[in-house]
């Protein structure tokens, strides 16, 4: 039997002084992979590490000087001309790399920057040899084995950063897992940690950083790791012994309880003795005084790195305020801690040092019932295939004891995906289990919901003789999502599929709670060791499935329009709603954001009515921490504008207008609207005609028409300037003849500025220019009248008009008047030839 559990349940420490700025609380991750995530206490095989270094240290270097008062210098160890201080140190695990899986990785960096006197901003600058710099504490570069840095930022909470007061001691974290996981062991260099050069006051100038990193690694013994972090302050000579209880573990019921434990705390002096870290014993009447092997304990924080021999840049034996340390709890005859305590206290104080902690971590050796659920498909589909979207896949899950005590109260749960639906189960070893799938929104047919969790009651497990006898065994089937939405506007977040699940029971002689994550292989290379991770399938649509989805998603974002306006200034809640699954929440916030719940939506989605995007976010049922499907609300409105030109014509000539779609609106079907005023919303029922002389103002829009409302665009004005044509005062008259022998004028009175006369060309059978040489010495044009002049008899019946033209080049004819030529003086005899009367 695998021996002691110290901390298996999430614990919490509390404090009953004033110094704790921010509790201790255990530290989780949503960074941490597979069944890990978002765990208070890591309960594995494996261990964890500390590493950290100092980025200030004293300007002449000295084991055994204290940084009070004293002249501080950068640690600038990179050759990187772009950072102002930076230190290194090795992470190593000691043991089999190809073993070793690391599950989390948390970043911590400390700091004081200023006097008690001065203000200490959050956000100030520092200039070294000519050049400005700007620092933030919340903010640090981080720089692995494998790449270049990287800026770290830590949240809002992450942990303290007071600008005054507590002598501006500030502590800060963030979570790197994802960073440490990709990058590996070997070299880390912590830069640029906001701190200051020079002398300080008595407290002293202090900076550096310390990083904790747990991992997994088959070939060891279990243990239960929890990292706490707060910010507890200790004022020296407060002479005040101060209190960190710690509630909520539950050790062994027997054996020996082995207990290790990390530290991290800022200025903690070298020299400065009386300061110290107790814990209770076990019988509750004595305090036990902690130290490792790089201090005392009566000089608990001494600026001492004691991180189990790794390599360190620089190496320094005194860190001038900055401590690290990880270390075995003596616990001879569990003197410290009993089996069965449930809880215990830290005490601290100190006659002359100040000092403050921010971070304790316990591991503890951990007995686990060994119930293991391997989960294989059955549908040729290996780890890390890809699948199609509607592709149906069967997995068996199949339950073995190997441990040393039978099971009460087996369950399995397996949470589905919110990109797979749930198809079918039946159970083909153990009766009497039972098979549930459910949804949290309540929902009732899988084939409409995806998501949700299969529960299946298994009940007790037997110790069998052999351990590889099969238990129970479970089939089920799953269905990837054909949901567009799903596979479109969520990135990767919508195309994998990492599927776990997890036992839960109760050891029946230990009472030990189980909570183990599925088993998917075994690795050769680890002595046989099982793999617990999830089982991920990537879906790969083909171009012809997107090409079929529905229209509605722009550049991976879901698009809800109204048209033209909506009633409230939004869209109606049902209406976004219904095109997701049960059970989704949406946000105005992006969950990749801290504190992004608050920006819940629960009503009507706001939409503005500019045209401008409003983007919002979903997140489903299933769906890992930090995912979305991305939509937005917008009001589709035209926004396009005609070309427009300014028109004049005389009165009475057609309309034509020059006015044209913008390309855009051409392409998009709009059609022109005409409106009388800049204000109006109606436009007019027909294109503008005026026909009055006069100057005539009007608006033109784009337009388009949906289900009977016509959505306008922006008003562009234009003018239409209608020309009077010249007026006739005095017409030709009618009946105009002149005498063959005589000279006669027709004459036209009107405000033209030019007249034109024409006369009917029987040649070509249409008007022509009439000139004094036309009919030269017959027929001469003048201005506003035509002289005759002993005409020939062929001038008559010569048709004449006069074409009058206004300064507006406006032209009206006037009436045509047919000349009439008498032989009016000459005695005729019809006995002469008629050529004689009419040549």
């Amino acid at each position: 039997m695998k021996i002691v559990i110290a901390f298996v349940v999430t614990v919490l420490i509390s404090h009953v002084a004033y110094s704790q700025q921010v509790p201790f609380t255990p530290r989780t991750s949503q960074k941490a992979p597979g069944n890990y995530k978002g765990k208070a206490t890591y309960n594995l095989q494996g261990d964890f590490v500390m590493v950290g270094n100092t980025n200030l240290t004293l300007s002449v270097y000295n084991d055994n000087v204290d940084n009070s008062s004293s002249i501080m210098k950068y640690v600038d160890i990179d050759n990187d001309p772009n950072t102002f201080n930076s230190s290194s140190a090795d992470l190593q695990f000691g043991t089999d790399a190809a073993c070793t899986k690391i599950i989390f990785a948390g970043l911590y960096w400390t700091g004081r920057a200023h006097n008690d006197n001065d203000n200490s901003p959050n956000v100030f600058n520092v200039t070294k040899n000519g050049v400005t710099k700007s620092f933030n504490k919340r903010k640090v570069k981080l720089k692995g084995p494998n790449g270049g840095y990287q800026e770290v930022t830590a949240g809002t909470n992450d942990i303290y950063f007071p600008t005054s007061g507590n002598r501006v001691m500030y502590s800060a974290y963030a979570d790197v897992t994802d960073y440490v996981i990709a990058q590996g062991i070997g070299n880390y260099t912590v830069a640029d940690i906001a701190i200051n050069e020079g002398t300080s006051d008595g407290t002293g100038f202090y900076g550096g950083w310390g990083m904790v990193v747990i991992y997994e690694n088959p070939t060891k013994v279990w243990r239960d790791i929890t990292v706490f972090d707060g910010n507890a302050f200790l004022l020296g000579s407060s002479s005040t012994a101060l209190e960190l209880p710690v509630t909520g573990f539950q050790a062994v019921k027997n054996g020996p309880v082995n207990i290790k434990m990390g530290m991290m705390a800022g200025e903690g002096d070298r020299n400065i003795t009386g300061d110290y870290f107790k814990i209770r014993n076990a019988a509750n009447n004595a305090w036990v005084t902690l130290n490792h092997t790089g201090n005392t304990g009566n000089n608990f924080f001494n600026s001492s790195i004691v991180t189990g021999g790794n390599a360190r840049n620089p190496n320094l034996s005194n860190n001038t305020g900055i401590d690290v340390s990880m270390f075995n709890l003596a616990n001879s005859g569990n003197s410290i801690i009993s089996n069965n305590q449930v809880s215990t206290r830290f005490q601290y104080g100190s006659t002359q040092d100040t000092y403050s902690i921010f971070n304790i971590v316990f591991a503890v050796d951990a007995y686990i019932p060994e119930v293991q659920v391997f989960n294989a498909n059955q549908s040729s589909v290996s780890n890390n295939d890809s699948v199609d979207p509607n592709q149906t896949i069967e997995f068996t899950s199949t339950i073995y004891n190997k441990g040393t005590e039978p099971i009460s109260n087996g369950v399995v749960e397996i949470p589905l995906p919110h990109n797979v639906h749930y198809v079918s189960s039946n159970v083909t070893v153990g009766s009497g289990t039972s098979v549930v799938w459910s949804h949290p929104s309540g929902a009732t047919d899988p084939n409409i919901t995806p998501g949700g969790k299969l529960t299946w009651t298994v009940g007790n497990l037997i110790k069998p003789t052999d351990p590889n006898t099969i238990l129970a065994q479970l089939k089920y089937r799953i269905r990837v999502t054909n949901d567009c939405t799903i596979l479109t506007t969520g990135g990767a977040c919508g195309l994998v599929i990492n599927l776990d699940g997890t036992f839960k029971g109760t050891g029946t002689n230990s009472g030990i709670a189980i909570n183990n994550g599925f088993v998917i292989g075994y690795n050769a290379d680890c002595g046989n060791t099982p793999i617990r991770d999830p089982f991920q399938m990537n879906i790969v649509p083909s171009q012809a499935f997107i090409d079929n989805c529905p229209v509605g998603v722009n550049n991976g974002t879901k698009q809800f329009k109204a048209f033209c306006s909506s009633p409230g200034n939004a869209i109606q809640r049902s209406t976004i709603t219904s095109a997701y699954p049960l059970g989704s929440k949406f946000y105005s916030v992006s969950p990749a954001v801290a504190g992004y719940t608050t920006s819940l939506i629960s009503e009507n989605f706001p939409v503005t009515n500019d045209g401008n995007p409003t983007a919002y976010y979903a997140v489903l049922e299933g769906m890992a921490a930090g995912c979305f499907l991305k939509l937005e609300t917008l009001t589709e409105i035209v926004t396009t504008q005609p070309t427009v030109n300014n028109l004049n014509w005389c009165a009475g000539s057609p309309v034509a207008f020059n006015n044209q779609l913008s390309p855009a609106g051409a392409a998009n079907g709009n059609q022109l609207y005409y409106f009388a005023n800049a204000n109006d919303t109606t436009p007019l029922s027909s294109v503008p005609n005026p026909t009055a002389a006069g100057t005539y103002n009007y608006f033109v829009a784009e337009g388009l028409t949906k289900n009977g409302t016509t959505c306008f665009g922006p008003k562009v004005p234009f003018r239409v300037d209608v020309y009077a044509l010249p007026i006739i005062t005095q017409n030709l008259a009618e009946d105009f003849f002149v005498c063959a022998d005589d000279a006669k004028t027709i004459s036209i009175q009107s405000n033209a500025t030019t007249v034109v006369w024409e006369y009917f060309n029987t040649n070509t059978s249409s008007w022509s220019v009439l000139t004094a040489n036309t009919f030269v010495d017959e027929v001469t044009p003048t201005g506003s009248e035509v002289k005759f002049t002993s005409p020939s008899i062929d001038r008559d019946q010569l048709k004449i008009r006069a074409k009058l033209t206004s300064s507006n080049s406006c032209t009206i004819y006037s009436k045509e008047v047919t000349i009439e030529v008498r032989l009016c003086n000459i005695i005729t005899n019809p006995m002469l030839p008629a050529k004689i009367i009419k040549n």
